[in-house]
C-alpha cells in the first residue's frame, strides 16, 4: 500500500483522506492526518494528534480538556478532561464534540497554535461548518436507519433515536417542562 493510496498527500506533508462515507460529506470538508512535523508541533504543546476535518489535536490541562481545531485555535473547555478517551476513541471527533462538549458555557479561546496548512477559516466560521457536517451526517443515518421515540423517564424529556451502521444518535423533541 502506497500513501497516495490513503489520501492526497498535500505541500507540508499532511494528508487529505479518502473517506469510504465521501458521498456523506459531499461539500464537506474531508479528514485530515497531520505530516509528522505537525504531530510533533502538537506533542510538544502536550496534545494528541487526532483524525479529523476540524479538530487537530486534543490533550488535557489538569481538569480541563484543549482542543486544537484546524484553523489554529485552541480551546480549553473546563471540567471536561474526563471526555479525553471518548474524543480519541470516536469516529467522529466533530461529533462527538457537539454531542458532549460544545454546548457548555465553561470555556475560554485560549491562543492561537498556527501548523502550515490550517483551515483559512475564523472560529465562527469553523463552528458554523462543523455543525452542517454534523447535521448533514445525522440526516443521512435518519434517512437510511432506524429511527424511534424514546423518553427518557429521568429528565421527562423526549428523543428521536436514530440507529446505522452500529452508531445511535439521540435529537431532543420535546424540553423539560417548567
Amino acid at each position: 500500500m502506497k500513501i497516495t493510496d490513503i489520501g492526497e498527500v498535500r505541500e507540508d506533508g499532511s494528508i487529505l483522506l479518502y473517506d469510504e462515507n465521501i458521498d456523506r460529506r459531499q461539500g464537506l470538508p474531508r479528514r485530515i492526518r497531520p505530516s509528522a512535523v505537525q504531530k510533533q508541533q502538537l506533542l510538544e504543546c502536550g496534545l494528541q494528534w487526532v483524525l479529523s476535518s476540524f479538530i487537530s489535536g486534543v490533550g488535557t490541562d489538569g481538569e480541563d480538556l484543549l482542543i486544537r481545531f484546524w484553523n489554529g485555535s485552541l480551546y480549553k473547555y473546563y471540567g471536561f478532561a474526563k471526555h479525553l478517551e471518548g474524543m480519541i476513541r470516536a469516529p467522529s471527533k466533530g461529533r462527538y464534540f457537539w454531542r458532549y462538549i460544545r454546548g457548555t458555557k465553561n470555556y475560554e479561546k485560549t491562543t492561537t497554535l498556527p501548523l502550515s496548512n490550517d483551515l483559512k477559516m475564523d472560529d465562527t466560521e469553523l463552528f458554523k461548518s462543523m455543525k452542517a457536517q454534523v447535521n448533514a451526517v445525522v440526516m443521512e443515518m435518519a434517512r437510511k436507519g432506524v429511527t424511534e421515540i424514546v423518553f427518557d423517564d429521568d429528565s421527562g424529556r423526549e428523543f428521536l433515536k436514530i440507529s446505522y451502521n452500529g452508531e445511535t444518535v439521540f435529537l431532543l423533541i420535546t424540553k423539560k417542562p417548567n
